[in-house]
């Protein structure tokens, strides 16, 4: 299987929109995100939201640095 893009096109801005990242990892995880949201706090990128599993909370930290790969990521979704 192909790596995940952010996009079929080269044409990109270095970094993706809070918008765009919060579309792709909707995507990658499958929906498996509830209530996501990503802002920045203190020059670094937040996730925040609900997940069922620890597993579902990993593929957001994963899918946000293959689309991001030089932020800095706080990842505080809830498991549970």
């Amino acid at each position: 299987m192909p790596p995940a893009t952010m996009t079929e096109t080269s044409a990109r801005p270095a970094s993706p929109s809070f918008s765009e990242l919060i579309r792709f990892v909707h995507r990658q995880t499958q929906q498996q995100v509830r209530e996501l949201a990503i802002h920045q706090r203190e020059g670094r990128m937040v996730v925040t939201g609900r997940a069922a599993t620890y597993y579902a909370k990993q593929l957001v930290t994963q899918a946000i640095l293959t689309a991001a790969p030089a932020v800095r990521l706080v990842n505080e979704i809830s498991v549970g």
